[in-house]
């Protein structure tokens, strides 16, 4: 107890110190908190990007109604390819025309026009494509409308698709994978460096410590307890940083994993460095 009361007076008296490395800290900690969400929004805007993906298939007219629900009920089961099986029936279709495009229902009438039923598939993910349309082709029979002159185009299109939403991910992964290294090695160098620049004003109460005779675990201890403090306050100073900032909602499970990290690179590495701060002015 009397450890940890002289190591938070000692964070107290030398505050002209103490308190500029904790802000350093707790500003890299937010930033690494916000770039760390900007990561996890990259992925969920390829996620939800994938998801608007989908492939429509048109039935035929004639159709049995029966063999089309046998269809969309065998599709469904295939929950490894597909997510999501969604039929719209020729008049569902011709209603939906006339809202988008406000059209005159009685001329519609009047041509007896008529639109092909279809169903439209979204796939689990985008490079599940292929495999559902050999499903779904496979699986349909004769109910489909034939599509030979358009296979090659819809093959085309889907590849390209496919290349890019795959370019996207690599891309998004690979930038903010560099930067959060980057800035990971940058912040451990600079708050080395800051609670180097701490403790070298504190190297005189090592020094006088250490000639009076007092033991080495003796003059580290409340140094060690002093960089801990240090570490704890900064965190907390970032937590009132994250919720102040737009970033600040802490209910999903990537901010609270990132605060726990956030909280043991602090503690861990302010606790580090004043050791070995402590012991290199002994030496």
């Amino acid at each position: 107890m009397k450890l940890i009361q002289k190591s938070i007076s000692a964070f107290l008296n030398n505050y002209m110190t103490t308190i500029p490395a904790m802000i350093v800290i707790a500003i890299l900690l937010t930033l690494f908190h916000a770039l760390i969400l900007v990561h996890n929004g990259a992925e969920k805007l390829v996620t939800n990007l994938e998801s608007k993906v989908t492939l429509t298939f048109y039935i035929k007219e004639k159709a049995d109604p029966f063999e089309v629900s046998t269809l969309i009920k065998n599709l469904e089961t295939h929950t490894d390819l597909i997510s999501k099986v969604d039929y719209t029936s020729s008049q569902d279709a011709l209603n939906l025309l006339n809202k988008a495009f406000s059209l005159d229902t009685s001329l519609i009438e009047k041509y007896n026009v008529q639109l092909p039923a279809s169903i439209v598939v979204t796939p689990t993910q985008v490079n599940a494509l292929d495999d559902v349309t050999a499903l779904v082709r496979t699986t349909a029979k004769e109910l489909l409308h034939p599509t030979k002159n358009s296979d090659k185009a819809t093959s085309k299109a889907t590849d390209d698709l496919k290349a890019f939403l795959s370019k996207l991910e690599t891309s998004t992964t690979r930038v903010l994978s560099f930067f959060l290294v980057l800035f990971g090695f940058g912040a451990i160098l600079l708050i080395v460096s800051t609670m180097h620049i701490t403790m070298a004003h504190r190297e005189h109460e090592v020094t006088i410590m250490h000639f009076v005779g007092a033991e080495e675990h003796v003059i580290v201890a409340p140094f060690i307890v002093e960089g801990f403090i240090i570490g704890v306050c900064a965190f907390l100073l970032n937590v009132l940083f994250v919720l102040i900032l737009p970033i600040g909602d802490l209910s999903t499970a990537i901010a609270r994993n990132a605060l726990i990290a956030e909280f043991l690179f602090s503690c861990s590495l302010t606790t580090l460095v004043s050791y070995l701060a402590t012991v290199r002015v002994l030496k």
